[in-house]
């Protein structure tokens, strides 16, 4: 979010309009520079030609622009300190001539006009953008003007303090000094209290518990994903939030190595919303996908809201609508023909209302009557005559069992109906196709565990070479290629095929080490994004860590019994560590430069006033 308070504005605009103030201080080309670099970002950020221009260029390419928002806003804060530190220094001025006194007058005024004009018209298309939608027009335009109004009160009101202030400025006396401080003390706070109408309804007012929630979800995957990783969609797992855990997600919004990004547009359809956020859409063929076997993803997080993965029997419906909850006439039931994986119902209209956080339960029994599985959904989705799955952990109920399924409903202000037939409530189902996905849970979000998927730090006890890029991406998306196989780009040590025991002593973002115990030699594979960033030791000794499966990376080991690190290495040796301790020393020098000069001249200045004190 962009902003600038009343008192900034006014700071600024005296700033820019009166410059020969300003330069009456600052060092030689300084007013200049900050002027015409706050005029180039405005133009580059907030203009369509600008950004289309800027977007092209290297850096940029794969940066939102709107981001060096930032680069603004620091530079009209250093224009409101000199707007502060004008009207501070204001003293009476000797007389000027009379063309250069309407020059000045006419050149501030133009300014100050341009910026007003300005204003009207955001505010002119604020409106019209506030007025875009007919059903709450007036509502929003309202609550635009009042906004508007209120910041124009601010306005006003710095204004008046800064016009005092110069006022006073230009008049001799310690009262008018006291004045002229007091009105400027103002300034500040008027901003801190406006800032704070804007800032106080954005604070959180409920427990940090509930800043990133830890659900049954997170848990599930913090007990069971060990060093292995997980791919959510949008609609299931936050981005970024499972870094609170430290769990290990394919999907996020980061800077992705362009190899991994290669071997990760093998999965089925577009990956990548931008250059920077990876997010995996809920389909089968992406969750099935044997890329994410080859990348060590082990589990793929889906929303209940999300189709179940599966074959659909849809419900046999024909009858009449039946009332679902409460008081179903008969509980429907069905015989397991295949893994279970969701239960589907199709509601009927007119649906009661319900809150947000309505939800439908399903609980499945048994012919004795015991509970085989239980599980519910929120019921924002749910909609007249289109299929409702409530998702179960279903897979290990025996087929040919015969299920009854009992519903119950939370937050709804009447009777949910249903298709029906036969007078129970049409049940249809989602089943396993054995697709190597196993339904592990299914509230809050649905986890499927990877049947098929490869350790994502794992031993190869054979390679295979494939220089050319597109066909190495090929053979990672063929689903031919065995856990204990590596694809590398060009020759490499020799494999002899035989196995070898892993032990992961340690698994960070910036460190691996791994104790290997191999009856032959090979190559250890770590299926992350570490080509070029990372340095390789065996038992100590550098070692080359060489581009693997396309986008991942891996050591050749020879037989017996080694210890392998995998660093993290800064680039160009810590080019920039030593270039920032170089500047810091060239800081002490200028600041120790400085103090020492002052001291001579101070002391050559005393010698001075004394020579002439005794002539």
């Amino acid at each position: 979010m962009s902003y600038v308070g009343a008192a900034g504005l006014v700071l600024v605009v005296l700033a820019v309009a009166m410059p020969w103030a300003a330069r009456a201080f600052l060092p030689r080309g300084i007013w200049t520079f900050l002027v015409a670099a706050l005029g180039v970002w405005l133009v580059v950020i907030y203009t369509a030609p600008g950004v289309g221009v800027i977007h092209h260029l290297p850096v940029f390419s794969t940066n939102f622009v709107g981001r060096a928002r930032s680069v603004v806003w620091l530079l009209v804060a250093a224009l409101a300190a000199i707007g502060l530190e004008v009207i501070l220094r204001r003293r009476p001025e000797a007389p000027v001539a009379e063309d250069v006194r309407r020059l000045r007058f006419r050149y501030a005024a133009s300014v100050t006009g341009a910026i007003a004009l300005f204003g009207v018209l955001i505010f002119w298309q604020a409106r019209r953008i506030a007025g875009g939608d007919p059903a709450r027009r007036a509502e929003r335009v309202g609550q635009l003007d009042r906004e508007v109004l209120i910041g124009l009160a601010f306005l006003a009101v710095a204004a008046g303090a800064v016009a005092l202030a110069w006022w006073s400025g230009g008049r001799p006396g310690r009262l008018w000094g006291g004045v002229r401080v007091g009105a400027a003390a103002i300034l500040p706070v008027l901003a801190a209290v406006q800032a704070l109408t804007l800032t106080v309804p954005y604070l959180p007012r409920v427990g940090k518990e509930t800043f990133y929630p830890i659900t049954e979800t997170h848990r599930y995957l913090r007990e069971h994903l060990g060093h292995e990783r997980f791919a959510g969609t949008w609609t299931a797992m936050y981005a970024g939030a499972d870094s609170q855990l430290q769990l290990r997600a394919l999907s996020g919004h980061q800077f992705v190595h362009e190899r991994f990004a290669e071997l990760v547009q093998g999965l089925p359809t577009e990956q990548f919303g931008s250059p920077t956020w990876l997010d995996n859409p809920a389909r089968a063929d992406v969750a099935t996908s044997p890329v994410l076997d080859r990348l060590g993803v082990r589990y793929f997080v889906t929303s209940p809201s999300d189709r179940v993965f599966g074959r659909r029997t849809p419900p046999q419906s024909g009858g009449s609508p039946i009332t679902v909850v409460p008081g179903t006439p008969a509980l429907p039931h069905f015989i397991v023909e295949e893994p279970l994986r969701a239960v589907v119902i199709t509601p009927v209209g007119p649906l009661p209302p319900r809150t947000p956080d309505a939800t439908v339960e399903v609980v499945l029994k048994d012919p004795d009557g015991r509970e085989v599985a239980r599980s519910q959904r929120l019921a924002r989705a749910m909609g007249a005559g289109k299929a409702f799955e409530v998702p179960v952990v279903g897979e290990d109920i025996p087929v040919g069992t015969e299920l009854t399924v009992d519903f119950n409903t939370t937050g709804f202000g009447g009777p949910l109906s249903a298709e029906g037939t036969f007078g129970r409530v049409a049940v249809g189902t989602v089943t396993s196709t054995g697709d190597g996905l196993r339904l592990v849970r299914s509230s809050p979000a649905v986890v499927y565990e990877r049947l098929n998927a490869a350790p994502r730090i794992r031993w190869a006890s054979d390679a295979i070479v494939q220089p050319d890029g597109p066909s190495r991406v090929d053979l990672e998306t063929s689903g031919t290629l065995r856990a204990d196989q590596v694809v590398l780009d060009t020759p490499g040590p020799h494999t002899d095929g035989a196995p070898a025991d892993l032990r992961i002593d340690e698994d960070g973002t910036d460190k691996i080490e791994v104790s290997v115990s191999a009856k032959g030699a090979g190559y250890l594979v770590i299926a992350d994004a570490i080509q070029g960033q990372f340095k390789a030791t065996v038992d100590g000794e550098p070692a080359d860590l060489v581009p693997a499966d396309h986008g991942l990376a891996a050591v050749a080991v020879p037989a017996g019994e080694h210890l392998v690190r995998v660093q993290y290495a800064a680039p160009y040796d810590n080019l920039g560590g030593w270039v920032s301790m170089l500047m810091v020393i060239a800081l002490v020098v200028v600041v120790v430069a400085g103090r020492v000069r002052d001291r001579r001249r101070s002391a050559s200045e005393g010698i001075g006033d004394a020579r002439r004190a005794r002539l």
